[in-house]
């Protein structure tokens, strides 16, 4: 219950991270629609952007890294000291200094989405002004859909991470103080995996073991295709794309995210360095998602017996022949 199966909701794991999926499609249909192009690329981690209070990393679940998402997604007044009247934000409070130390950093993703806002504001100034835009754009549309995306982490994301952090989530079935319990209990919340793995050898943090070595190379292979199809879609409107785009994520992809860990691995998300914008045109763009999609199907042949009971196999040839036909 904790983890979820993949409705977008704000009670689970799966839930909150498909919701941030549909956020970044939101912002990169708004690029595109000023002209830009989508942004897929992922930044190196551990990364501490001006606009985030902490270094974040691909980590185990503890109290201390969810503490930083609590923090993250919480609106500004929940840390007002001022306003915790009752036990249970006292107690809240206490602990949430216990895990990261005095909380006195500058930003919530509230504070990142109004400075999206206030610039998007600033395009509109333009646009009265007289300066020719890309598109015709319905600012207030788009207004409304970045402060629901902002209410959505400020209150939906922030109460569920919270009720994990500590410990209230109903996903525990009552039992109490689950974070006080050894990592290796059975109800112990998350499972030890590497900290910012790599499936590139001979980087810090490659993964070791051969068969989860190739899994996570395969799982890369899945997430790249995701990346690629996404930004193909939001730059020339092809939402048959978008659809392949979730049945990798859903599918292969996922089951490979939910095997390695019972394994001692993790998928690693690794970067692509040349981007997500396949080909200069779309004949390119078709050559070399033929190639990376082969790739792909080469690899699932080579580990065959090997991969998860519930690895969707045919997926990477449904979307070659999606886009084939594009």
């Amino acid at each position: 219950e904790v983890r979820g199966q993949g409705d977008p909701n704000t009670t689970d794991f799966f839930g909150v991270a498909v919701q941030e999926m549909q956020h970044l499609g939101t912002v990169n249909r708004l690029l595109v629609e000023l002209g830009a192009q989508p942004n897929m690329m992922p930044q190196d981690l551990p990364y501490e952007p001006d606009i985030y209070p902490f270094e974040f990393a691909l980590e185990p679940m503890t109290p201390q890294s969810l503490a930083k998402y609590v923090y993250c997604e919480a609106p500004a007044s929940a840390f007002d000291r001022a306003k915790a009247s009752s036990p249970e934000d006292k107690l809240f409070l206490a602990r949430m200094d216990r895990v990261l130390g005095p909380i006195k950093r500058p930003n919530h993703v509230g504070s990142f989405y109004n400075v999206v806002i206030d610039t998007l504001g600033e395009v509109e100034a333009m646009a009265q002004s007289g300066v020719a835009l890309p598109h015709a754009i319905d600012f207030k549309r788009w207004k409304k859909e970045l402060v629901d995306l902002k209410n959505e982490g400020e209150f939906g994301h922030y109460v569920f991470f919270k009720d994990v952090f500590m410990g209230t989530h109903k996903g525990f079935k009552e039992r109490k103080n689950v974070w006080d319990l050894a990592p290796t209990h059975a109800h112990y919340p998350s499972v030890n995996v590497p900290r910012n793995p790599t499936a590139y050898v001979g980087h810090k943090g490659h993964i070791a073991d051969p068969n989860a070595l190739n899994l996570a190379w395969l799982g890369n292979l899945h997430y790249w295709t995701v990346l690629s199809l996404l930004t193909h879609a939001f730059t020339h409107n092809a939402p048959k794309l978008v659809v392949q785009a979730k049945t990798h994520m859903m599918g292969p992809l996922s089951s490979i995210a939910r095997y390695l860990p019972t394994i001692g691995a993790a998928v690693p998300f690794d970067q692509l360095s040349m981007g997500y914008t396949m080909g200069t045109n779309k004949a390119c763009t078709r050559f070399m998602f033929t190639r990376l999609l082969g790739e792909t199907m080469a690899l699932e042949k080579r580990m065959e017996g090997k991969l998860p009971p519930d690895y969707a196999s045919t997926v990477a040839a449904g979307t070659l022949a999606e886009v084939a036909s594009m």
